[in-house]
């Protein structure tokens, strides 16, 4: 690190007339400066083991992230009155989140706003989840604001006795959602966009006092080991943001959900309000043009809009003297929750949404003989209402501009608790030729895999395995007749494709009941007439390649790369459509080695 800023000061006393040199420099400190952060911030990720020790105590210490985030701030000379200067909109929900954030960012930027936004997680380089302006932070400026956060911290750690949840350092989400407060205030934003990491009520953004509006997108099942297994128990989880006199904004949810989300608005003294469809806002006008496609898109519109209507109502108001403020006597039952006024839209709101860009959801990407349909969904309502659907159309729209035949392959991974067998079930009804199966790992070994996709929350050889049994759950599941044995790799559990998903996400397959193949972990396919082909690799690299037969000259093989040969079944195709979805970060790989000048 020393010698990065070394370069820096060599370079700012430079001569002008050595310009050309003096770029190559600073990008050679840029890049360096910018490696030492991302290897310094990767330490603050608890791995596997730690994980697993404090897994059993979650439950009843979290109550104490807030206090522990108030501490961090403290220790960056950030106190709780100094974020009353960030005028927040704060986001939370199960589906939609950063789409909505997104929308609300471009919506404000071009009402003429200074925005900033903070959302999780990043695709492809971490300094994505700062958007200034619309723009992730530069890496220099990430830099910056990482080394003085993080010195800051550093210099005044401490462990506090008898208190086993406290850290001298805070973990990965943590620090980073510190570090926003502090770009945000030093860079004097007019309004900060926080979407929440996980859950609300004890979430680590959940320390914003007073935020001017507070949304809710559509809820669903996830993160349940941590959130509750229920719809209701998601709802309580997520309200946790409200806060006193501060207005809730919410699309139409489940009725449980509505149930809980009103009585947690009267618990917390807050007011809360359910947002009109999109269709009523261009009655006998120009329908709204939306940048992020998909069908659920129009719940997160109308959702940014509103939010951002009471946002522009409200900004820099005393709180005393803001609109919407609750009447406890006028709260309603939740059938009659009030509907906001939808004569709200304005030119600049129709010009935000159309010019919104949010990359990875809803995604496409053409490449002479292959085009990559990419999505991020990974709940069951996503996979199902919006990444299914959009590609349903889609893919059938650009099938008809094709002479000859066109194959579909499916791309895929599903981590941690994830429902494998109930998101490929869903799936399934598409039709691919083929479905491979890959960790969220851009290469084999530790070489060229970007340090800002590390993840050591768990380890290769479990992500490895999870690729394999989501294979295996697929071939189960395209296993037609009862008369085809199912896989045989783990005979005690394979009966039921539930049993392997919950075996392997409990732990209870390892690496020692799977065979790894360190070049390829393919595995023999079911003697299933008429079911899909499916392999499983060890990288999206390999992954990619195989499922676009070698067409798109960005993804190239090592020489040493042992991969299976493609199917005649599949050979000789006019088109190859690839659907990649099942997680955000398996996405984030394969933009990076599609668009690796973007990153």
């Amino acid at each position: 690190m020393t010698a990065c800023f070394h370069v820096l000061r060599r370079f700012t006393v430079m001569p002008s007339r050595k310009s050309s040199r003096a770029s190559m420099v600073k990008t050679i400190a840029i890049r360096c400066v910018w490696k030492d952060a991302i290897q310094t911030l990767n330490t603050l990720q608890s791995n596997a083991e730690t994980l697993a020790k404090i897994a059993s105590t979650r439950d009843s210490r979290r109550h104490l992230n807030i206090p522990h985030m108030i501490n961090y701030l403290k220790r960056c000379d950030i106190e709780v009155p100094d974020l009353e200067k960030l005028s927040v909109i704060h986001i939370s929900g199960t589906k939609g989140k950063g789409s909505t954030s997104a929308f609300c960012e471009s919506i404000l930027r071009h009402h003429g706003y200074k925005t900033g936004m903070f959302s999780s997680p990043h695709l492809v380089t971490v300094n994505e989840r700062f958007r200034l302006n619309g723009r992730p932070v530069a890496k220099d400026l990430f830099s910056q604001y990482f080394w003085e956060v993080y010195n800051k911290l550093d210099a005044t750690k401490y462990q506090v006795k008898g208190d086993p949840d406290a850290r001298e350092m805070p973990a990965y989400f943590s620090f980073l959602t510190v570090m926003a407060c502090h770009m945000f205030l030093e860079e004097d934003v007019d309004v900060a966009i926080f979407e929440v990491g996980i859950g609300g009520e004890y979430d680590s953004t959940n320390f914003l006092q007073s935020p001017v509006v507070c949304g809710v997108t559509s809820l669903g099942l996830d993160h349940t080991s941590v959130l509750g297994d229920t719809i209701d128990k998601i709802a309580w989880q997520k309200a946790g943001i409200f806060k006193r006199n501060v207005p809730a904004v919410t699309v139409p949810q489940p009725a449980a959900a509505m149930k809980v989300l009103l009585n947690r608005t009267k618990e917390k003294g807050a007011s809360l309000y359910v947002t009109p469809s999109l269709d009523s806002y261009t009655s006998g006008r120009e329908p709204v043009h939306l940048g992020i496609a998909g069908n659920m898109q129009q719940f997160n519109a109308t959702l940014a809009m509103q939010l951002c209507r009471i946002w522009m109502d409200n900004h820099k108001k005393d709180l005393s003297k803001r609109k919407w403020i609750c009447d406890q006597s006028e709260l309603h039952e939740w059938e009659k929750i009030p509907k906001l006024d939808s004569t709200v839209l304005t030119e600049e709101m129709r010009t935000g949404l159309s010019k919104c860009y949010w990359p990875g959801r809803n995604q496409i990407l053409s490449r002479p003989g292959v085009t990559y349909y990419m999505d991020g969904a990974h709940t069951i309502e996503s996979i199902q209402q919006q990444c299914m659907e959009w590609f349903q159309q889609a893919s059938k729209k650009e099938a008809s501009k094709h002479k000859g035949r066109v194959c579909r392959i499916l791309v895929f991974n599903a981590t941690r608790d994830r429902n494998s067998t109930a998101l490929l079930s869903i799936l399934k009804p598409l039709n691919f030729d083929a479905a491979v199966f890959c960790p969220n790992l851009a290469f084999t070994g530790n070489v060229g895999n970007a340090p800002d996709q590390i993840n050591r929350t768990v380890t290769k050889e479990k992500q490895l395995n999870y690729s394999l049994v989501n294979k295996e759950i697929w071939d189960h599941i395209n296993a037609h007749s009862k008369d085809v044995p199912p896989p045989s790799s783990h005979n005690s559990t394979s009966d039921n494709p539930e049993l392997i998903d919950s075996a392997l996400r409990n732990g209870a397959l390892n690496s020692d009941q799977i065979d790894l193949n360190s070049n390829n972990c393919n595995s023999k396919d079911l003697p299933s007439e008429g079911s899909a082909e499916s392999h499983a690799f060890p990288c999206i690299l390999q992954a990619l390649y195989w499922a676009g037969q070698g067409r798109d000259t960005t993804v190239k093989l090592p020489a040493d790369a042992d991969i299976p040969p493609v199917s005649d079944k599949l050979q000789g195709s006019a088109h190859i459509q690839i659907l990649v979805t099942g997680s955000l970060h398996l996405v984030g790989g394969a933009l990076g080695l599609l668009n690796p000048e973007l990153w």
